[in-house]
């Protein structure tokens, strides 16, 4: 007899599954499911760091290279949310979000998802109360706020409130340089957002700011750091071609018509007019001083402009070789 004949039951009537087990079998689940982050391993920089002596920092760098992750360790923002689908629909309208992954539970709710928004990461699921993942809207509010650094904070903000969020603080120029807003969105998240628009010195932020005494070094970096690549250009005899050509085989996000590659951690962009083989755009926050260093040097300044993007100094150095100083427009910094 088939062994299978056995187990037939004549009763069409479906029994009632063991609560225990069920519960059990949707815990195997989700624990099956739900995505295992790697978090990149931690590096120690031993030719900065003060407190690692010369009798030591053979063995320390020894262990950080055998150890030690090329890319650096990041905190991502992972917000819990009481509508995670409707959320995710939301960042992307309100905030300009674009979805990269989501594991959707057999129970309807989203137990992982990432977005990527003005360059930023962000991880969200639904609330898992059962094991002490809540909403913020399920609270007293947020004890944490989400800060987005974006192009033009005006816009932004006037979107978010379009699409339903609630204002805290209306876009408003800072004594710290920047001009920024506040608002709380319909999940319970207080964000605030932020567009540069100076660079003012710690003396001049102090001044600036009666009932604190501000020390310390600006966000954005002391006038000590070195100058940094901030964008290129590859010389090419058709841009549309080059196009074609590099975003099929590495991947790039290349405009046919202007060029620019918007999709790598450094930007640059392909040109036919002015340039051969490669050119280089070094990015300051108050190009006069370089401007006259380069001239000290023994450099020379050819053209001097400002564009949407910033102010651009062309120049050469002692030996006539041509680079660019970049001066960002608020919110190209």
């Amino acid at each position: 007899m088939n062994p299978f004949e056995q187990l037939r039951s004549d009763d069409t009537t479906p029994a009632d599954p063991d609560v225990r087990f069920a519960a059990r079998l949707r815990r195997q689940v989700e624990a099956a499911l739900a995505p295992e982050i790697t978090l990149p391993q931690r590096k120690t920089d031993t030719m900065t760091d003060p407190t690692i002596t010369t009798a030591t920092q053979t063995t320390a760098t020894t262990t950080t290279a055998a150890t030690a992750s090329p890319t650096p360790q990041l905190i991502t923002p992972y917000l819990a949310v009481d509508d995670a689908a409707g959320a995710l629909e939301w960042y992307a309208e309100a905030l300009g979000a674009a979805e990269l992954m989501r594991y959707t539970g057999d129970d309807g709710r989203i137990g992982h998802a990432e977005i990527e928004l003005h360059g930023a990461h962000l991880y969200l699921s639904d609330a898992y109360p059962e094991i002490g993942v809540v909403a913020a809207s399920a609270q007293e509010g947020s004890s944490m706020a989400l800060h987005l650094d974006v192009r033009d904070v005006d816009e932004v903000h006037a979107r978010a409130v379009a699409a339903g969020a609630t204002s805290q603080r209306d876009p408003a120029d800072q004594t710290h340089g920047s001009r920024t807003a506040a608002l709380v969105d319909p999940y319970g998240h207080r964000w605030m957002l932020s567009t540069r628009i100076a660079t003012p010195t710690i003396d001049e932020i102090d001044t600036a700011s009666p009932g604190f005494t501000v020390t310390g070094s600006p966000a954005d970096g002391s006038a000590a750091q070195p100058i940094q690549l901030g964008y290129y250009t590859i010389r090419t005899d058709d841009v549309e071609r080059a196009a074609a050509f590099y975003s099929a085989l590495l991947g790039w996000n290349v405009d046919p018509v202007s060029g620019h590659v918007d999709n790598c951690d450094l930007p640059f962009g392909f040109e036919n007019q002015y340039y051969d083989g490669v050119n280089l755009w070094l990015t300051v926050r108050d190009p006069e001083p370089m401007i006259a260093m380069v001239i000290e040097l023994g450099g020379a300044v050819v053209d001097d402009a400002s564009h949407p993007s910033g102010r651009a100094i062309e120049c050469r150095d002692d030996q006539g070789r041509r680079f660019d100083l970049h001066q960002p427009a608020p919110g190209y910094g």
